[in-house]
């Protein structure tokens, strides 16, 4: 079964949630989910908190340009599994949404004093980094610097790029006045 995206979709879903193979939900159908679907939240959460490594090792690939710290991802999996963390929850997710409404929230970034250096991945692929730039342009006493190349993870990428972020954050904490 495909659930459908409007407001039955949400109510179909809890009931024959064990068959639902896809659904597509539009936002006022995820925020009923996140509000009280527990039905909904218990099947997914029992499915998505799975390890999967395979998974794990092609997610890797949007972390890092470095094969081998690509790779160590799952050597730390496999050598402790208790480390491991499974798929998003419904719990993040609505943190993540509640994250979002409180940085739009107009005079929110705008009321941070505290002098800020914003790094970026100029590639990546998980944040979006125009919004991070739309972000960073309303916080008064921050600077924004885009590491070319990088993709999620700044400290875990390729040595020369693990440098530049390295020598962006040294050159942030010597400076003697704010940006």
């Amino acid at each position: 079964m495909i659930a459908r995206p409007w407001s039955s979709g949400p109510s179909c879903s809890r009931r024959c949630c064990g068959s639902v193979r896809r659904q597509s939900l539009d936002a006022g159908a995820v925020d009923s989910i996140l509000r009280g679907g527990a039905g909904v939240r218990c099947a997914f959460c029992s499915r998505a908190g799975a390890f999967d490594a395979a998974a794990r090792t092609r997610s890797a690939r949007l972390l890092t340009t470095d094969p081998a710290r690509q790779l160590d991802e799952s050597w730390w999996a496999a050598q402790n599994p208790a480390l491991v963390s499974g798929g998003v929850s419904f719990g993040w997710l609505r943190a993540a949404f509640q994250s979002v409404a409180l940085l739009e929230r107009s005079g929110y970034l705008e009321a941070i004093r505290t002098p800020l250096m914003v790094l970026a991945s100029g590639d990546d692929r998980i944040v979006d980094l125009s919004a991070t730039q739309a972000a960073c342009a309303r916080l008064p006493h921050a600077a924004m610097h885009i590491i070319a190349g990088a993709q999620h993870e700044l400290l875990r990428e390729r040595d020369a790029l693990r440098m530049a972020t390295l020598r962006q954050i040294r050159d942030f904490l010597r400076a003697p006045t704010a940006p």
